[in-house]
Formats: C-alpha cells, sequence, structure tokens
C-alpha cells in the first residue's frame, strides 16, 4: 500500500527576499514586586498582606500561628519541604507580627509576585502570519514555547534551514531514513519534484524558531525529530510509515505529526500508532485533501492514518492568510469556517486549524496550503500542551484541545471545532476527573478557565483628512492581553498591528486604494485568546487629487478702465477647497469660498494685467487656474 502526502503544496510569495529583524526574544523570566523587609512597613493603602516567615530549628506551623494569636491573622498555612509558613494578616499589624515572631523566625519577608515576560517574535513575517492569534497561539506562549518537547515529523525529511537551526543547531534532533535505510533523513527531491519540501515546511509550521529570520512556529521552543518515510514523489509504504512511528517512539517523541494519508486503512500503521499511544505519544495526522472538482460527499470519506481511534484528526479552515492569496481557496467563506479543499465530518475529524500557514523552504518564504500545514499548527499546540502539563496523558491532551475548540458551524463537519491553544493550556478537567497515566486517558472533559472576555478598543481621528501613504491610531484594552489590531477601511482590512506605539496601535495603510470623499474606519481587535471585537465606526476623508479650478473674465486682450469682476468655479471629490485669487502678484481678499466664488478686481495702474485663481484643499493639494489678461488704460 502506498501513502501520499499531497496535502500541502507550497505557493511562493511575492516577496521571497530575505529580511533579518536585530532583536532579543524575552523569555519567561520574571521581576519581584516590592518585598517587606524586617524594618519595613506595609503602604497605608494595603488592607491585608501575605508574610513568608522562615522557620527556625524546631519551630512548628502551629508556633508561629500561637505566637499571633491576639492579632487579626487570617490564615497560617505550612510550605511544605522548605521549613516556611505563610501569613495572612492585616496590613497594620506586619510590623507587630514581625516582633512577635522574633527568634521564631529565621526571615519574615513579604509575599512577592513574579510575573512572565511577553513572549514577542521578531520574525519579520510574524506581522503577516494571521493564522497564529485566530486560534490563540500569542495567548499560549505566554505559558510556555515548548521547551523540551520533541515533535517527529514523518514525511519527505527535512531540511536544516535558517528558520529551524539556532547557532547551536539543537532545534533539530537525530532521526531516521525509512526510504533509503540510513541516518540522513533529509529530502533529496529536486525543485521540480510536487512534493518538494514537504517535510521541511511541514517542520516549519510546526516547530519554525522565533530568531529573527522569517516566519515562527506554532511550537518555538520545541525540537524536530525528522522521520524520512515518503520518497521524492511523495509516496511511501505503509510499512516505512509504520517503521517510522515505532522508530519515533523509541527515541522519544512527545508528538508525531503525519501530514500524509489514503483512502485505505492499514493493520500495520493502525498497530503502531496503538504502541505509540501507550507509550504516552500524541499521535496528529492531516485529514486530507480534495481533488479538483470534488465536493460534498467526497468531502465525507475518512482518510487514514487520521481516521484512526485515538489520533487527532485535523481539518482545514480558512483565515485572513488563506484569503491573501491570488488563488483564493477560501473565497466567500468565513474565517474559521472548513475551507472547500479539506475533507471533513464530525464522526472521524477531530479539530481544525488554518489551513494557509506561511512556512520556510530551503529557497525562502512561502504559502503553505491544504490540511498538511494545518495539521502541524495542532501538533504544535499539543506539544505546548505537553509542555505546560507535564503530567497529562496523550488522551488529556488531545480531549483538551478537543473540548476547548470554537465549534465550527454548520454543524456536522468537525466534532469539536477549531482549535483554541490559549484555552485549551489553561483547561482543567472537569471535577472528578484527573490525569492518567501513560497511555491511560481519564481526560474526561474539559473546561477553560482561559480569557473568555472579549476585548475593547477605539479608532481616533474622527473627521479627518489623510492622503497617500498615512496611518491610523487604535487604543485597545484586554483583560489579559491584545495580541492584534486588524484595520478595516470601508469594510476592506488594510492593515495589521502587532504591537502598541506608546500604549496606541498604530496601523500604516494606503488611502490612494480608495476614491476620494468621506469613508469609514473600523478596527478588529484580538485578544491573546483569540477573542475579538469589531469597534464602532468612525469617518475621515479620503483626498488624493488636487482640485480642479477654472477662472472666468474678461476675454484676453480687453482694454478696462476701471474695476472688473471675475468668477472662479472650483471642484474637489475630496476634502473641501479654498480659492485666492492672485493680481499683479499680489493676494486679494474676498474669494475664499468653493465652488462658485466671485469678486472685483481693482485696477491700479495702466498696462497688462494678469489675473489667476489657486485652489487649496484641506489635503494641502494646490491647483492654479488659467489666467485672465485684460490690458488697464485709465483716464482718457
Amino acid at each position: 500500500m502506498m501513502w501520499k502526502s499531497g496535502f500541502g503544496e507550497g505557493v511562493p510569495r511575492r516577496a521571497r527576499g530575505r529580511l533579518v529583524v536585530l532583536g532579543t526574544v524575552l523569555c519567561a523570566l520574571g521581576l519581584p514586586t516590592v518585598a517587606l523587609g524586617a524594618d519595613e512597613s506595609p503602604s497605608p493603602g494595603d488592607e491585608t498582606i501575605v508574610l513568608v516567615v522562615g522557620r527556625a530549628e524546631g519551630v512548628s506551623t502551629r508556633d508561629i500561628g500561637d505566637a499571633l494569636d491576639e492579632l487579626a491573622v487570617e490564615s497560617v498555612e505550612s510550605v511544605p519541604r522548605l521549613g516556611a509558613t505563610t501569613v495572612t494578616l492585616d496590613a497594620s499589624d506586619a510590623k507587630e507580627a514581625m516582633e512577635e515572631l522574633g527568634d521564631r523566625a529565621t526571615f519574615v519577608e513579604r509575599s512577592v509576585t513574579y510575573r512572565a515576560l511577553d513572549f514577542e517574535p521578531t520574525d519579520p513575517l510574524y506581522g503577516v502570519q494571521y493564522e497564529l492569534p485566530q486560534v490563540g497561539f500569542p495567548g499560549g506562549w505566554v505559558r510556555t514555547t515548548g521547551a523540551g518537547q520533541k515533535i517527529a515529523v514523518l514525511d519527505t525529511g527535512v531540511n536544516p534551514n535558517e528558520d529551524l537551526v539556532d547557532a547551536s543547531g539543537a532545534s533539530i534532533v537525530a532521526g531516521y531514513d525509512f526510504i533509503d535505510d540510513d541516518a540522513d533523513p533529509a529530502d533529496p527531491s529536486p525543485p521540480e519534484a510536487g512534493a518538494h519540501e514537504h517535510g521541511t515546511l511541514v517542520a516549519t509550521v510546526a516547530a519554525g524558531r522565533a530568531n529573527g529570520v522569517a516566519a515562527v512556529g506554532a511550537c518555538p521552543g520545541c525540537s524536530v525529530m525528522p522521520v524520512r518515510v515518503l520518497d521524492e514523489a511523495g509516496e511511501g509504504s505503509d510499512v516505512s510509515i509504520a517503521q517510522g512511528i515505532e522508530w519515533a517512539t523509541d527515541h522519544g517523541a512527545d508528538v508525531i505529526n503525519l501530514s500524509l494519508g489514503g483512502p485505505s486503512s492499514s493493520t500495520l500503521v493502525a498497530t503502531a500508532i496503538e504502541n505509540a499511544r501507550a507509550e504516552d505519544v500524541v499521535v496528529v495526522a492531516a485529514a486530507g485533501n480534495l481533488n479538483e472538482g470534488e465536493s460534498g460527499e467526497a468531502a465525507m470519506v475518512p482518510f487514514y492514518p487520521a481516521a484512526y481511534p485515538g489520533v487527532l484528526a485535523v481539518a482545514a479552515t480558512c483565515s485572513p492568510t488563506a484569503h491573501a492569496l491570488v488563488s483564493g481557496p477560501c473565497e466567500g467563506i468565513a474565517d474559521g469556517a472548513v475551507a472547500p479543499f479539506s475533507h471533513r465530518g464530525e464522526d472521524w475529524v477531530d479539530v481544525a486549524a488554518p489551513g494557509v500557514n506561511i512556512a520556510t523552504g530551503t529557497a525562502g518564504a512561502v504559502y503553505f496550503r491544504g490540511t498538511s500545514s494545518a495539521a502541524p499548527l495542532v501538533s504544535g499546540a499539543a506539544a505546548l500542551l505537553r509542555a505546560a502539563h507535564p503530567g497529562w496523558s496523550e488522551e488529556q491532551v488531545r480531549d483538551a484541545l478537543i473540548d476547548t475548540a470554537s465549534p465550527i458551524q454548520p454543524e456536522g463537519e468537525v466534532a469539536g471545532g477549531e482549535i483554541r491553544v490559549a484555552s485549551a493550556i489553561v483547561a482543567e478537567p472537569a471535577p472528578g476527573t484527573s490525569p492518567g497515566g501513560p497511555g491511560g486517558g481519564g481526560g474526561g472533559t474539559f473546561s477553560s478557565q482561559s480569557d473568555l472576555t472579549p476585548p475593547g478598543g477605539r479608532v481616533l481621528g474622527e473627521a479627518m483628512t489623510v492622503s497617500g501613504i498615512t496611518s491610523s491610531s487604535v487604543t485597545a484594552t484586554d483583560d489579559v492581553k491584545v495580541a492584534s489590531v486588524t484595520l478595516e477601511v470601508s469594510g476592506r482590512a488594510v492593515g495589521t498591528a502587532w504591537a502598541p506605539t506608546n500604549g496606541v496601535w498604530v496601523v500604516p495603510w494606503d488611502s490612494r486604494e480608495f476614491s476620494d470623499g468621506s469613508t469609514g474606519l473600523q478596527a478588529v481587535v484580538t485578544d491573546s485568546s483569540g477573542n475579538s471585537t469589531r469597534t464602532d465606526g468612525v469617518y475621515l476623508t479620503v483626498d488624493n487629487h488636487a482640485p480642479e479650478i477654472r477662472l472666468v473674465g474678461p476675454a484676453f486682450g480687453t482694454r478696462v478702465r476701471g474695476p472688473f469682476g471675475v468668477l472662479s468655479l472650483a471642484t474637489d471629490a475630496g476634502s473641501g477647497v479654498k480659492v485666492t485669487l492672485f493680481a499683479a502678484g499680489a493676494s486679494l481678499a474676498g474669494m475664499s469660498r468653493a465652488p462658485l466664488a466671485g469678486t472685483f478686481v481693482p485696477t491700479r495702474r495702466n498696462g497688462p494685467l494678469v489675473v489667476r485663481a489657486f485652489a487649496v484643499d484641506n489635503a494641502g493639494h494646490v491647483s492654479v487656474s488659467n489666467p485672465v489678461v485684460v490690458v488697464v488704460k485709465r483716464g482718457r
């Protein structure tokens, strides 16, 4: 039996040149809040505080409580194995408590709080990886980036590139090639091959490094274990795939990604998957792509190995990244809905994820389309959960991703829905369930305790006039963290900001793509858990063209003896216009309205007199009228 990748294709980006951004990625460090020492007093505004007491030898937590019996103590609790006790009490009693403890304590400190610093990728393409905040990866990275987790990529092989290999080379661990039966799992396919670097693209979607090179993967702290089971044509037998699963399991894979499959089942592959799950390995597989022209019932046909029990089967959804493709695979389909090229079916497809992602091959960045591209997003999410919850079984990881997913409409296409990474990471088992042992499951039902509150925002700049390349500012707030702000002009997305400047999100956009005149602005604010809010609209004026102005007066060369009348007609499709009349190089008052204005031009000396009108719109564009030329002949 032959199995094909066939679920992903690389579409070259318009700009393939490599960009490098110098910067530092901040890891999960922490800084303490103010500590209260033995001779320090709490701030007057505190109501209750927590003191950490180091117990002297032979002193128990009960002894600590007894010593403070006369004070307004709320609780006294032991800190196991660290010889310490925490005391919660009124802040006003803190100093007296320290005095009462005396030689019972080796130290007394106010409990401090540590917080993780934000993880913000510096990769230059991160700003257009719209699929990542759509499913909540930035919120997940606040908790972990997956350090220590290994994702086995069973595919055409993996070619190390700058998006996969750190300076240390530690991001790719040893693998194996079951096609050539050697220890070099690189992809040898020539550039013209249809499956060229399929495995490399899968690997970068799952675990591209946050190293300022190109794009960032779903689990930037994870390692990739390359296992080559498909040949240059993207095909491999069930024997090589089963061997690859067993090898990855034996060599410490935490997650196995299978962006491959076919319509027939295989006892050998099914057995290898059961063995992997028994060793507590999460197995993720692509649900498969439809052939051109297929739809309807064909989309519901199960694909293997995705359809095997216990495998996390992944369909593809639409996203802004998919809508950015010229070929338009998701044209007319909402973000988060199942993509038209994806298989589906709630009886065998568990979750879904965006099916068009930015990936990096040897030649540069490409748009990688298909369920082959969606599956490694889910593999990366599973690895993040494993890093955040080392005690969870593979079944619990799978259940958490399914139970916290956002339902997809219409019903019946995906059992869980589109994944929500931040929600899954902070999910808790329902009461009565507990983490199971390896292969034992016991995941039960998970409930998300994550950020469920949508963010807020407001577009600034009501009634402004803009032209050319401009920018609009948005204030955005969230109870956890705002991940991105996307600006919409006349209902069309024009740009996204991924980090605030001085607290305000500034989104550049090109006003020349819109007609002159009044237009509406809104913003879509998305938080780190994938919640989004569309702000109220504001109106501004687009003006990219100079006004038109015509001056009407006496015919050329007309002789005049005294003041004569002229009339200006000015039009502007954008922001309005002001007209100024110039005669003999001096401006004349009285012509400051548009579109129609008139005045009398005084004559002060004999000879030719040239009169022009200048029109200036609110955007600063200037136009000059035709001249009116007369000959002044005063007196007899």
